[in-house]
């Protein structure tokens, strides 16, 4: 069947209908604890900033203390461009009647936001190198900067996910201080592992009793809440997270412009196109509420 029956306003409703089809079809893993934002510039700026948390006891009538807030530390993050486009030649509206182009605008959905997802996986998969954060460390690193006290702290490891090593990444959470140096207890909310490791993670945080031992003892991990992320863009098969609610976390998601697609005309040689493009981002200005292990 020719393209006579099928004008351009109806093939183009197809087309992204076919593409929000694909894109509905992925699920990402990343929204689920990343701070989606909306940068205002192509370089957007996060600021680190740290104050005395302490409140005094004072008597009765006297002024307020006061405190500084003071910047320590920033980082920029720049938008990523991603295009692709699907052709159409004159043949093509002729003979397919657009049969591969809505195949095709399918998949470009889906693709659109697998690579989103993956620019956020990108910030985990390089936590224990290139992804830093205001202190110029890794995002995973055992020598985080507390604010300008002097001190510092870890959020790493190098161990197999266990009930062990989770109640560990707890605790690490719970007794972790904010760039004051107080103690800033944090729950850790999301478990987030490679497929690898799935079946371990659920039966150490899911399962009512110890799944360890014989005697069936309760189990500990159960109790906290953990939610389970399995995120199949994990580079490393052993590595895995332990990540706050994003209340606690700054772990930042920008989205310049959302997916969009334009059918355009080729004036070079008569053709048309299907265009699809996006700008986004993602990373980490600070370290705090998370955990990390690059495993054994």
């Amino acid at each position: 069947m020719s393209l006579t029956t099928l004008n351009l306003s109806v093939a183009n409703k197809l087309v992204l209908e076919a593409f929000d089809s694909g894109w509905k079809t992925y699920q990402p893993q990343g929204e689920k604890f990343f701070n989606k934002v909306d940068p205002q510039r192509v370089d957007e700026k996060f600021s680190v900033h740290a104050a005395d948390g302490s409140i005094q006891e004072v008597s009765e009538n006297t002024a307020y203390p006061s405190i500084n807030v003071a910047e320590i530390g920033s980082v920029t993050i720049s938008q990523r461009v991603f295009k692709k486009e699907i052709p159409v030649s004159k043949l093509m509206k002729r003979f397919d009647n657009y049969g591969v182009v809505l195949r095709e605008a399918t998949k470009q959905g889906y693709r659109a936001r697998y690579v989103m997802d993956d620019v956020m996986a990108d910030v985990l998969n390089n936590g224990f190198g290139t992804t830093t954060t205001w202190d110029g460390l890794s995002l995973f690193n055992a020598s985080h900067l507390i604010g300008a006290s002097g001190s510092t702290q870890s959020n790493t490891a190098a161990t197999d996910i266990s009930k062990s090593t989770i109640n560990t990444a707890h605790i690490a959470l719970q007794t972790q201080k904010d760039h004051g140096n107080q103690t800033m207890p944090v729950m850790g909310k999301f478990l987030v592992v490679h497929p690898n490791d799935q079946m371990t993670a659920w039966e150490a945080i899911g399962s009512p009793q110890d799944p360890t031992t014989a005697n069936r003892a309760m189990n500990f991990i159960n109790t906290l809440g953990i939610q389970l992320v399995v995120w199949p863009l994990l580079d490393d098969t052993d590595s895995w997270f332990l990540i706050c609610d994003k209340m606690f976390n700054r772990l930042e998601y920008l989205v310049a412009i959302e997916p969009t697609v334009e059918y355009v005309r080729n004036d070079t040689n008569g053709s048309f196109a299907y265009q699809l493009d996006f700008a986004c981002n993602a990373g980490s200005p600070d370290y705090l509420g998370t955990y990390g292990n690059s495993g054994a």
